[in-house]
């Protein structure tokens, strides 16, 4: 049978203002137990399917001192609904998401310098609210995130974050009247990460290990050299990305590239990057022949949209970058051949 237990504020004095007198108190919920927290808590604990619900003016206090150590613990298929209060620890995490766990965030904030981590297939949900602090999210394990609003920030320009996926998880990011405001986006280890209509302020504003799989769409990299770096065997998907920086590929990695606005553009160590417009020509000690540049100089041509490209290219030894017709252009060559054959038999 499930539980409903709701828990009222009642507030001492104290030089850091009101605190609820459960406020040193852990909470730990079991089995079927739902909680609608609205007071202050050092920590909380789910297992066995509970439920947390988590709004205004409650607060997880997980400081990192003598009183309230800890980090706040989702486990067993147990749910966080957080549309309201804060998360906010001194520790290394704030919260933790176990064994098929779910969080649903839309709204409030959580600050940390890790805010949350998942694994063992968990979920989470994004679609309002702030995470803060020197950490973003992290993915392990077949965990999965989609986010469709809120915001990433550090609170620290040494300590830029935001989501990074490993071990076969998945990322699905996707900003629609307004883009998602996120530090950085970072795949690793086998994972599948989808940035859709993004600003990213770190210097890395997107990157790419192992053999993950990054796409990054509509992306605006806010930083003066806001780079997007593919490495080891992973592959990247670029599609109208502006940056004043540049894109890398190095040790093995692929990139395909098309309407994007950078000033650079760099393959080194056995990578492989594959340019889609047309109208190419080369300069300046760069050189293209077959589709393939050589040596170091400027590209200049025109995106599949229409719109002007011209870059500084770097093809390191054993790399390749090639340029190409985008394949709908392919496609649409191939018709007019096609229809210049039968007017010609004609």
């Amino acid at each position: 049978m499930r539980s409903m237990l709701t828990l009222g504020l009642v507030f001492v004095s104290s030089f850091v203002g009101p605190v609820a007198l459960g406020a040193y108190t852990p909470l730990n919920l079991s089995g079927t137990d739902t909680f609608t927290l609205t007071e202050l808590r050092p920590v909380a604990t789910l297992s066995g399917s509970a439920t947390l619900n988590l709004i205004d003016p409650g607060q997880i206090n997980c400081g990192w001192d003598s009183v309230t150590r800890g980090f706040t613990t989702i486990n067993d298929s147990s749910t966080l609904n957080m549309s309201g209060g804060s998360v906010t620890s001194g520790a290394y995490r704030g919260l933790i998401f176990n064994d098929n766990s779910t969080f649903n965030f839309s709204g409030g904030l959580i600050s940390a310098d890790q805010a949350a981590q998942l694994y063992g297939t968990s979920r989470m949900s994004f679609t309002a609210g702030l995470i803060t602090g020197h950490g973003g999210v992290e993915l392990f394990e077949n965990s999965s995130i989609v986010m469709t609003g809120g915001e990433i920030s550090s609170d620290s320009p040494d300590h830029l974050h935001g989501i990074r996926s490993y071990d076969n998880s998945t990322v699905n990011i996707t900003g629609s009247t307004n883009p998602i405001i996120i530090d950085l986006v970072e795949s690793r280890g086998d994972s599948i990460y989808v940035a859709n209509n993004i600003t990213a302020r770190s210097r890395n504003g997107a990157a790419s290990f192992d053999n993950s799989h990054l796409t990054l769409i509509d992306a605006v990299f806010t930083d003066v050299n806001g780079l997007a770096i593919a490495n080891g065997s992973s592959l990247m998907d670029i599609s109208g990305l502006v940056t004043s920086g540049g894109i890398q590929a190095r040790d093995s990695a692929k990139i395909t590239i098309t309407n994007s606005q950078l000033i650079r553009l760099e393959a080194w160590n056995s990578a492989e990057i594959e340019i889609f417009g047309y109208g190419f020509s080369a300069s300046a000690g760069l050189t293209l022949d077959a589709g393939r540049l050589y040596g170091e100089g400027i590209l200049s041509g025109t995106w599949s949209n229409g719109s002007d490209l011209m870059f500084d290219v770097i093809v390191g030894d054993d790399s390749f970058i090639h340029v190409a017709p985008e394949p709908g252009t392919l496609a649409m060559l191939a018709i007019g051949a096609a229809a210049g054959i039968r007017r010609r038999r004609k």
